[in-house]
Parts: C-alpha cells; sequence; structure tokens
C-alpha cells in the first residue's frame, strides 16, 4: 500500500455525513429533540478529523500561506451566511413592522454579520436573526486558529499537550457543573470537539503503512459486519441520548466514544479497500439552511 494511505478521498464519510444531518434536521423539525446535540457534536469531530487529513502536511512545510488558507476557507462560509442573513434580515423587518422597532436589534445584527454571536452568553443574541448560523460562528473561530493547532501537535512537546489537555478538561468540567448554558454553542467549549477530531486524524496519519498492509488483510472479509456494527453505534447514540437526560444529553463528551468508533471504523475500511482521493470539505450551505 503506498505511503500516503489516507490521502483519499472517502466516500463513506459523505454517507455519515447524510445520517448525522439527518438527525439534525428532524430536531429542527422537532421530531427528534436531541439530534441536534448529536449531529453537532458528530460535525465538530469530523470537521477536525477531514481538516487535518486534507491540510496537516501543508501546513508544517515552510511555505505555507496563513492568508491564502483563510482565503480559501472563509469565502465558503461567508458566502452562505450573508446569503442565510439577508433572508433572517427581510424575516426581521416584517417582526418589526408587527411589532416595532427595539435597538437591541443593532447590536444583534452586528454580532451576526461578523459572525461573533456565539461569543456572546446570550439567547437573545446567538439565536438571533438566523438562529443555526452560531455553528457558523463557531466554525470559522476553528478554522482561524486551526494552523495553530496543527503547528501546537507537531512542534510542542508532549509533556505541555497533556498540561493544556488537563487544564481544558478542568475547564470543561467546571462548565457542565456552575455554567450548562454554554456547552452546546460556546466556542470555547465546542473547540474539544474540534481538537478531537485533529488528534484523531494524527493517531491514523501517524500509523506506519505496514499497519494498514495488515489491516486490509484482516478487514477484507468483515466489512460487511462493521458496517452493520456502526449503525449499532448510530443507534445507541440516540438511545444513549434519550437515556443521558436533559442536562448531560449536552455533555458532548458523553458522544465521543461511538462518535470515534463509527470515524475510524469507516475510514479505516475505505482505506483498506482503496478508495480514492480523500477530500476534506463541509457541508457549509446546509450549516447555514437547516
Amino acid at each position: 500500500m503506498e505511503q500516503n494511505a489516507l490521502n483519499r478521498r472517502i466516500p463513506e464519510l459523505d454517507a455519515l455525513r447524510g445520517i448525522f444531518m439527518l438527525m439534525i434536521f428532524l430536531f429542527h423539525v422537532h421530531l427528534f429533540p436531541n439530534g441536534g446535540k448529536i449531529g453537532v457534536t458528530f460535525f465538530f469531530v469530523l470537521s477536525g478529523f477531514s481538516m487535518t487529513l486534507g491540510y496537516r502536511n501543508k501546513i508544517i512545510t515552510d511555505n505555507f500561506s496563513y492568508k491564502a488558507f483563510l482565503n480559501k476557507r472563509l469565502i465558503k462560509i461567508i458566502q452562505i451566511h450573508w446569503l442565510t442573513l439577508g433572508l433572517a434580515v427581510i424575516l426581521k423587518i416584517i417582526e418589526i413592522v408587527v411589532s416595532g422597532f427595539k435597538i437591541s436589534i443593532i447590536p444583534q445584527f452586528l454580532a451576526n454579520f461578523f459572525l461573533v454571536q456565539s461569543w456572546i452568553p446570550d439567547p437573545e443574541y446567538y439565536l438571533s436573526f438566523n438562529s443555526v448560523s452560531w455553528y457558523l460562528s463557531d466554525t470559522l473561530f476553528f478554522i482561524a486558529i486551526f494552523p495553530l493547532l496543527i503547528r501546537f501537535v507537531v512542534n510542542v512537546p508532549e509533556v505541555i499537550q497533556i498540561v493544556v489537555a488537563i487544564i481544558s478538561i478542568s475547564f470543561y468540567c467546571v462548565v457542565v457543573k456552575y455554567t450548562p448554558q454554554l456547552l452546546y454553542i460556546f466556542p470555547l467549549v465546542r473547540l474539544l470537539d474540534f481538537v478531537l477530531g485533529v488528534y484523531l486524524a494524527f493517531w491514523l496519519l501517524n500509523r506506519k503503512t505496514s499497519f494498514y498492509e495488515k489491516l486490509s488483510k484482516k478487514i477484507h472479509g468483515i466489512t460487511n459486519f462493521i458496517i452493520i456494527g456502526c449503525f449499532i453505534l448510530i443507534a445507541s447514540l440516540i438511545v444513549e441520548s434519550i437515556m443521558l437526560g436533559d442536562l448531560l444529553s449536552f455533555v458532548s463528551v458523553c458522544y465521543w466514544p461511538a462518535i470515534v468508533t463509527i470515524i475510524v471504523c469507516v475510514t479505516l475500511i475505505s482505506v483498506c479497500n482503496g478508495g480514492g482521493q480523500f477530500v476534506a470539505k463541509q457541508n457549509f450551505a446546509m450549516a447555514g439552511l437547516h
């Protein structure tokens, strides 16, 4: 198997995107109350994972352009965001005509326009205008710091990384206990999901070619069973979200084991069966419109 075994397009991940996007859609039409919690966690983890597979080698080179990277990645977000925000503004104008103008609309609009609304821990802001664009606000932050994250993982000693991880987990625990309302939307909290995907990709990228060669021989005859297992894990996520209760269902860490297992299994199946070229992509359009 070739050295860059993970430099491939993984079409099976597209199928996973469809399944979890359906969960989010069912949440918004009030058919699956916890669909958004599971789906958003999956997409943040997958974003970190796919971006690392697609950009790690480019970022660690000397000729990497941070400006070019941002231009390429952010233009997609901005285009979708301004389109959906424009539609939301039309609806807001109708609301103003009916209910009257409130001065708070101005800062809410500015926060939305510049995609910083998810940093303001007030639903009047992060759910104003196009309410689902808080996801784009978080994603904008993740993309902005992504090259720094890659260089951090590559260049910083593991001991320091472990210390940072402990501090981050401690911060998360404090949020769970004292400010649980920040669990779902606040960027620094959701960053942990994204970083999990980054480290997951690094783990796979650091496996030797012989690892994939041996694995491909073992996986060949049991691919269908692994796929069935992934669907069972997806079903277990749904059951788990219901059993966790109102507070714990917002704790994305609870969904990590199943989500990580699903992503790894699907990726390994595709790579070992010789998939095509990998493409790190995200469904920004659906994120802005769902």
